[in-house]
C-alpha cells in the first residue's frame, strides 16, 4: 500500500501477478503476489483506474491508520544486544513467517527475523539504485547476480555496499531467496514461481539464507551456520 501511495501509481497484471508502476516506468517498481491483491480487493482498499488498479479512498484511510500505529519489538543494538524499542508495525514480508508472540510456531526465529530486517533497511537506505536491480536481470534466469556498487551520496553507498557483500557472504542460489522475499517482497509461493522452484523450497531455503546472513552480521556463531 505504501509503493502503491505516490501520485499516479497503480497496479498492473503482469504474468502471473502484479506489477506497481510509476507513470513514467515501463518496468514494474515491485511484484505483489496475487492473493495480497485479493485480501485488498475484499477490503475495498483498491479501486479500478485506467487500465489498472489504484489505492481506494478506504485504502487510503488504512494506509494513514497504519502509519500512525506503533509496537513494541525487540531488536538488535549496535553491541549486538537485544533492546526493546518502538517501531511502526512492519507489514513487509517476512514479518507473514515471524511472530514474537508465538515463536516456536513460526517458520523464522528472531535472528533470522532481524537479519532481514536488515538487509532490507540497508537495501531501502541505498536509494533503490538502478545499478543493483539492473545487475538482478539475471537473477530470473536462474543465475547469481554481479555485485557491483556504485552511487553518488557517501549513505547510499555505504548502504549498497553492504547489501553487496552481505549477498555475496551468503552464496549463490541462496542469495536469490533473499532478492526474491527480502528486496523484492515476494511470499513463498510468489519467490517459488519466479524461481521455477519446486513447491515448498522456499520454505528450506529461507531460513538457510537468513542464518548464513546472520552469520554474516555476526548475529550467530559460525557453527551453527555452517549445520545447515
Amino acid at each position: 500500500m505504501k509503493k502503491l501511495a505516490p501520485k499516479g501509481r497503480e497496479l498492473r497484471r503482469q504474468g502471473a501477478g502484479y506489477g506497481i508502476f510509476s507513470p513514467r516506468s515501463r518496468r514494474a517498481l515491485v511484484m505483489i503476489d496475487p492473493q495480497d491483491i485479493e485480501v485488498a480487493q475484499s477490503a475495498h482498499w483498491l479501486m479500478v483506474q485506467g487500465e489498472g488498479l489504484a489505492l481506494s479512498a478506504k485504502g487510503r484511510a488504512q494506509l494513514a491508520k497504519i502509519g500512525k500505529e506503533t509496537v513494541t519489538v525487540d531488536i538488535l543494538d549496535d553491541q549486538g544486544r537485544w533492546a526493546k524499542a518502538q517501531r511502526k508495525p512492519d507489514f513487509g514480508v517476512l514479518s507473514r513467517y515471524y511472530s514474537p508472540s508465538t515463536p516456536a510456531t513460526t517458520l523464522l526465529n528472531r535472528v533470522q527475523f532481524e537479519a532481514g530486517e536488515r538487509l532490507h533497511g540497508d537495501y531501502y537506505r541505498s536509494s533503490l539504485a538502478p545499478s543493483i536491480t539492473q545487475n538482478w536481470q539475471s537473477f530470473g534466469a536462474g543465475r547469481s547476480p554481479t555485485y557491483a556498487a556504485s552511487d553518488p551520496g557517501e549513505g547510499a553507498l555505504a548502504a549498497k555496499s553492504r547489501v553487496m557483500r552481505a549477498l555475496e557472504a551468503v552464496g549463490p542460489k541462496l542469495d536469490q531467496i533473499l532478492i526474491a522475499m527480502v528486496i523484492r517482497e515476494l511470499s513463498l509461493e510468489g519467490a517459488e514461481r519466479h524461481l521455477s522452484w519446486p513447491r515448498h523450497a522456499a520454505r528450506f531455503a529461507l531460513p538457510l539464507a537468513l542464518d548464513r546472513l546472520a552469520h554474516h552480521y555476526g548475529l550467530i556463531t559460525p557453527q551453527r551456520a555452517s549445520a545447515f
